[in-house]
């Protein structure tokens, strides 16, 4: 009797990931209900006037050191992605292309739209190296303005699938006591396991170290006497980023709750054959987005390294893992409901996207430069029909709309 009540304490005893995942989703829902009040009224200023980067000391923000340096595979991104929206074509179109090899002398935007700069640092408090573009913006059920010729504030921000970060020394105070024993940026021997085991598909080429260290763009500013951290760069398996303190809050609140937590949403999935089917597509769809990202240069650099797997289309949202094992129940796991709802979110913009171009080549109409918000989110997911539509994040945000009526 007594064994039993000890394994059945034993037994529901939250586990040490589900320990970290609800401390992570309460310290995200105290910071973005922190900024919630400063962050509406940066972005009401940014929305109803020709705002700019900000100029003073107490409107800049302040950018972690390791979070801001940008790759050369980002910045042709950028610049794929001012020469697809200018010039109104597809991304991965032979006439995108063209363009962008035609516009490389006129020296293309290679940065973020200055406004969406200025509202992610808004919202972040920095705007990452390795943001690509805005993947989504915030329909109308969380933002309303009179102007009709600006757009909405960012939702999801896109992340190429490589950042820099500053090497890790070892030791826990810096706060990297779980990521740094995986970051492997002392980790240069070819015997890793990971490394042997990586998804790499020239197995015959030579390998080159795990760790890829850059110069510090601060080591020439300092006495050379003085030992300066090094910067390493390093795979970032997570596509899209939630930005939006609003969407933040209401998701932690979800993730924190006793009826659309992390366990639930897993058991949902489980319910139906069809729900585990349309979750390994979303994953899939995810892994193959994220690999077709990385320039060709970026990509060979991965797969002499042995970055493959945590690139490729093994890993799932946010660089998952799916359980060991055959069938599609190896895709029932979530990661969290923001990586999740982040992703679906994207999707719904793309979609919507796809659609307005199919309109604009149809009629041969202007590009469309105006809102975007001027659709609710609802009708938007109503009409999307997309089969690999990231369940958990449109279950999340059904339930955040939910919350909202």
């Amino acid at each position: 009797m007594i064994e039993d009540e000890r394994d059945k304490k034993k037994t529901s005893r939250p586990g040490r990931s589900s320990r970290r995942r609800k401390r992570k989703a309460q310290s995200i829902l105290e910071a973005a209900t922190l900024s919630l009040e400063s962050s509406s009224s940066n972005v009401a200023q940014v929305a109803n006037q020709d705002a700019a980067p900000p100029t003073d000391a107490s409107a800049a923000s302040v950018v972690p050191i390791d979070r801001g340096f940008t790759l050369e595979g980002v910045r042709y991104r950028r610049r794929e992605e001012h020469v697809k929206r200018s010039h109104n074509v597809r991304r991965r179109d032979n006439g995108c292309q063209q363009k962008l090899q035609k516009d490389e002398s006129n020296d293309t935007k290679d940065t973020l739209d200055p406004t969406d700069e200025y509202q992610l640092k808004s919202q972040l408090g920095f705007v990452p190296g390795n943001a690509v573009c805005v993947a989504a913006r915030l329909s109308k059920e969380f933002y309303c303005t009179n102007n009709q010729h600006k757009e909405a504030p960012p939702s999801v921000v896109q992340l190429y699938p490589m950042a820099v970060r500053q090497a890790y020394e070892g030791g826990k105070s810096d706060g990297r006591k779980f990521k740094g024993r995986r970051r492997g940026a002392m980790r240069t021997d070819n015997n890793d396991e990971d490394f042997a085991n990586a998804n790499v598909s020239e197995s015959t080429k030579p390998k080159k170290e795990r760790g890829w260290f850059i110069e510090s763009s601060s080591a020439t500013q300092n006495d050379s006497s003085t030992q300066q951290p090094r910067q390493i760069i390093e795979p970032f398996p997570t596509l899209y980023w939630l930005t939006s303190p609003i969407l933040r809050s209401h998701i932690s609140k979800i993730e924190l709750s006793k009826t659309n937590g992390v366990p639930q949403m897993e058991a949902r999935l489980r319910s139906k054959r069809e729900y585990l089917n349309q979750m390994k597509r979303a994953h899939k769809s995810y892994g193959k987005q994220r690999w077709e990202l990385l320039t060709d240069g970026d990509r060979e650099e991965a797969l002499l390294r042995g970055w493959g797997g945590a690139l490729g289309d093994e890993r799932g949202v946010a660089g998952i893992r799916p359980k060991k094992g055959g069938g599609d129940g190896r895709w029932d796991s979530v990661k969290c409901l923001h990586a999740h709802s982040a992703h679906f979110l994207a999707q719904v913009e793309e979609w919507r996207h796809e659609r307005e171009w199919k309109k604009s080549a149809a009629k041969e109409e202007e590009e469309d430069k105006g809102n975007n918000n001027d659709e609710s989110l609802r009708s938007l997911m109503a009409d999307c029909n997309r089969d690999d539509l990231n369940l958990v994040g449109q279950w999340t945000i059904e339930a955040v709309l939910d919350e909202l009526v």
